[in-house]
């Protein structure tokens, strides 16, 4: 069953009234509920009216469609007026009720408490406030009127979201380069010639943050685009990796600095294998796309087959879904010369590194 806090309030007072007749019908045990004439004509205060079951008078309606529409509250004015109104109702009415999409309101509340004690001890109908929390709240008790709005609201609105790559793909196909790197361990010392500069750096470079990018990393960015009629609200893609590979990070997991204005919405959870995608716009509105971030993964040696098994949350919609990356590697010969002090230390020693080009 659908949370209450994702029901949205009604688009207009005519399906608000739809909405009270369903509901109230449902918990009175009323199937002769009915609206009271139609727009235009005189109803005296009262937009629904029926007998609840077990009941020998009639119980009142007056539907206030607030808030969303008008952005106002019910005021004093407004209830004292339709109790006058509802007075003139034929046959006299049990109970009389304001059901308004507003939301509640401490004063407003208080307000209708004591116009109802000053009607019972006038013997005259009992007075009753239902604001939007509190109808939420009756909806979420009474399943055939949930069921009935929930279809009412989807078949409305459509939320969607497609969630890609950069391109428009949902499965990535990278190749990354490494290193197979050969060290040559030599009789001799290091050339110091400054004039060597395949062997020599200068040690104000060498201690500088400056430093080539890893080409070892596939990187790539996410694309969301709301693809439905609604907004979504406050959306956060939660991604969990799936596969083996070394490393996972944004795009500067290798470096040494990291810039003053750095601003990235990918967030790493390294202890549970998984990342997140925070947008830095609230809401995505409908058939607007947004752009993540660049993420890096690094592949074992051999290659990665990795899935992003990704959900998307929000305030008013959650969507589950899965994107693919392969990685191949193919390695890229290099020589490295080293010096050794004595004859017996001479040797070649061979490992797979990572793809970084010399500054």
């Amino acid at each position: 069953m659908e949370s209450k806090k994702q029901l949205r309030k009604p688009e207009n007072w005519d399906d608000f009234e739809s909405l009270c007749k369903k509901l109230f019908g449902e918990i009175w045990d009323c199937k002769e509920i009915k609206k009271n004439g139609r727009n235009g004509q005189l109803q005296n205060g009262v937009d629904i009216y029926g007998i609840p079951d077990g009941e020998d008078s009639y119980y009142g309606i007056q539907c206030k469609g607030k808030d969303e529409y008008s952005h106002k509250q019910l005021s004093e004015k407004e209830i004292d007026k339709e109790i006058s109104l509802a007075k003139a109702f034929k046959p006299a009415l049990k109970k009389f009720y304001f059901a308004t999409t507003a939301n509640k309101d401490s004063k407003i509340e208080e307000y209708i408490r004591i116009k109802d004690i000053e009607n019972r001890e006038l013997k005259l109908f009992e007075i009753h406030l239902f604001s939007w929390e509190d109808i939420v709240d009756l909806i979420d008790e009474n399943k055939e009127t949930h069921d009935w709005y929930l279809s009412l609201q989807n078949f409305k609105v459509k939320s969607d979201v497609l969630v890609s790559f950069e391109k428009n793909l949902f499965e990535l196909i990278e190749s990354v380069p490494f290193h197979e790197q050969y060290t040559y361990y030599q009789l001799g010392s290091k050339p110091t010639s400054i004039f060597d500069y395949t062997t020599y750096k200068s040690p104000i470079i060498e201690n500088t943050f400056i430093r080539s990018e890893n080409k070892s990393y596939c990187r790539f960015k996410l694309k969301l685009k709301n693809t439905g009629n609604a907004p979504i609200e406050n959306p956060k893609l939660i991604i969990l990796t799936k596969g083996t590979f070394q490393e996972i990070g944004d795009e500067y997991v290798d470096s040494i600095v990291i810039p003053a204005n750095y601003k990235t919405d990918i967030e790493i959870n390294h202890s549970q294998g998984d990342f997140f995608v925070c947008p830095h716009r609230n809401t995505l509105a409908p058939g607007e796309e947004y752009i993540s971030s660049i993420i890096c993964i690094k592949p074992n040696f051999e290659g990665a087959n990795i899935e992003l098994i990704w959900k998307l949350v929000s305030n008013n919609y959650c969507k589950e879904g899965l994107l693919n990356i392969k990685i191949k590697t193919y390695l890229v010969p290099k020589q490295v010369n080293k010096y050794v002090e004595f004859k017996h230390h001479e040797r070649v020693e061979k490992k797979i590194v990572d793809y970084i080009e010399d500054n």
